[in-house]
């Protein structure tokens, strides 16, 4: 049986191993953290403002994770992108004060994935009276999870006239 239970400091350096295994497949293929540097990581997410965090769990041993936390357009802005242009360019595209909750992370180890652990996960981040955001790739599971079950919109996408400015396949949504 899979729980989704309160993120507990107790698994955070199982969770930066799995933090690792799922971003460093498919879609992202990003560049491995290790282990200290996901801890560090994943440990600033969770100190910011109004930061809720779930795992999954099964036999008392993280298989995913979800966390987010609120945050205005321009704070997302500043610590999301990194080039001036972008910035510039975010900065333009949409003035907005509201505070939003910013769903940041949400993974799934792949040997668990297709179980709609990602989705239990991400509803449970999105169980909120704010306003929504989120970043996320065309190419990943989560731009389903996003249209269909939190019926978010998409306003910067390869699919609109607006396309992400550091990465063409990125797309940004709100609710």
């Amino acid at each position: 049986m899979i729980e989704i239970i309160e993120f507990s400091q107790n698994y955070l350096k199982s969770v930066a191993g799995l933090y690792d295994r799922v971003f460093t497949g498919s879609p992202w293929f990003d560049p491995p953290l290790g282990e200290k540097k996901a801890m560090k990581y994943i440990s600033m997410e969770l100190s910011k403002k109004i930061a809720v965090a779930y795992l999954a769990i099964s036999e008392n041993i993280p298989i995913g994770f979800g966390w987010g936390y609120q945050l205005d357009w321009e704070k997302f802005v500043e610590t999301k992108y990194d080039t001036k242009e972008g910035k510039i360019l975010l900065r333009n595209f949409r003035q907005d004060e509201t505070l939003s909750f910013y769903i940041s992370e949400v993974g799934v180890d792949p040997d668990f994935q297709n179980n709609r652990i990602g989705s239990r996960l991400t509803n449970k981040l999105a169980s909120t009276d704010k306003p929504l955001l989120m970043r996320t790739l065309k190419t990943s599971p989560m731009l389903s999870i996003a249209l269909k079950q939190l019926l978010m919109q998409p306003i910067i996408s390869p699919d609109l006239d607006f396309k992400d400015p550091e990465n063409p396949n990125r797309v940004i949504l709100i609710k």
